[in-house]
């Protein structure tokens, strides 16, 4: 994974490729869902490594766990029917709320941001 990170923090930060590429002037975050929290704050300790953006963690990685954001089930009522469905189905926006935690937050609990704060 410190590959994958580099090569993204070099193609946005060092080159920055998507001035050309997408007509783009900045990007503000990669954001990244893993699969759970255990995996959120192992990938959030890689893209603190020195290997990814030097001495100083950049805070272009934006992490966030999926089991308990997105998927977390919902009951909802369908033509008469109750159903579970995950949440991001039922609540799209969830994506700009508090969920996302950067590099440089160094505690184990990271306060949360929005990307739209």
């Amino acid at each position: 994974m410190h590959k994958k990170l580099r090569s993204h923090f070099h193609y946005v930060v060092k080159q920055k490729k998507p001035v050309g590429d997408y007509g783009v002037k900045r990007i503000k975050a990669v954001l990244v869902e893993s699969i759970g929290d255990h995996r959120t704050n192992n990938l959030r300790i890689s893209a603190q490594h020195p290997i990814v953006s030097g001495n100083k963690p950049s805070r272009l990685f934006w992490l966030t766990p999926s089991d308990t954001i997105f998927e977390k089930p919902l009951s909802v009522k369908i033509k008469g029917v109750q159903k579970e469905l995950p949440v991001y189905l039922e609540n799209p926006e969830l994506v700009f709320g508090k969920i996302w935690a950067t590099p440089p937050d160094h505690n184990e609990q990271p306060e949360l941001q929005s990307i739209i704060d």
